[in-house]
């Protein structure tokens, strides 16, 4: 039996690797190898991750993507512990596409399973927001402006008693970016007419929050309204443009 500093020992050891996985690192992590440089390795992550989904699928209806997490953690091929960069995610461009929410999660672009935004636990910076709501309400493409409703309170995605959305978590986050001026990474889940819940993500770049304001919402509830800018110089994301035309 080991001793209480041998067990201490491999437990110091295992937080140390924990702690220091890295972005660049992940790669080790989902048990694949590091393929291109400049993050080559993303694709073939997705490539493994699109079969297992593929095999299940005819056997299943709802939430394949998180059955196929969970073989992963069991095999340990499932990244872990890692904080959100802020930028640009190394093999990931705009206007690719993901078909799955767990994908964003396995590529770095967006953690939350659910929620709409995701930030740093130390800085409190948000790193990514997900727009899945009304994108001809929100989406001025022609201006590069995305009006985006915060989360929390009677955002409509839950099931619960309405009331207002409050300065808080991924709200709080958001109002950080915009002091500190930094971008903020924007993926579009968009929807068939015939799923109730998006079908495929599209990575339209970075945008950096300009302002935002507390208005009241159509049920009564007041939501938080924040109004981000596209950042200038990056590719157009076509294929997005004409999904939301």
């Amino acid at each position: 039996m080991a001793s209480s500093s041998s067990r201490s020992s491999s437990r110091s050891r295992q937080a140390s690797r924990c702690s220091s996985t890295s972005r660049l690192d992940l790669a080790s992590e989902v048990g694949i190898g590091g393929g291109g440089g400049g993050g080559g390795w993303v694709h073939d992550a997705l490539k493994e991750f699109r079969r297992l989904c593929s095999r299940l699928r005819p056997r299943r209806t709802q939430r394949v993507d998180q059955m196929v997490v969970r073989i992963l953690k069991e095999k340990g091929q499932w990244p872990r512990c890692f904080e959100p960069v802020i930028g640009s995610v190394p093999g990931v461009a705009v206007g690719d596409e993901f078909f799955y929410r767990m994908e964003l999660l396995l590529v770095g672009l967006h953690r939350p399973p659910e929620n709409g935004i995701d930030y740093q636990a130390g800085s409190g910076i948000a790193t990514s927001i997900v727009a899945s709501g009304g994108y001809s309400d929100i989406c001025n493409l022609s201006g590069d402006i995305l009006t985006y409703i915060g989360s929390g309170g009677c955002d409509g995605r839950r099931k619960r008693k309405a009331s207002d959305q409050k300065l808080e978590k991924g709200n709080m986050a958001l109002t950080r970016s915009m002091t500190a001026k930094t971008p903020v990474r924007v993926i579009y889940g968009l929807r068939n007419l015939k799923e109730s819940v998006a079908s495929v993500f599209v990575y339209d770049g970075l945008y950096f929050v300009e302002n935002y304001r507390r208005v009241r919402g159509g049920n009564g509830c007041y939501v938080l309204e924040f109004q981000l800018r596209r950042k200038p110089g990056q590719p157009r994301c076509w294929r997005l443009e004409a999904r939301l035309q």
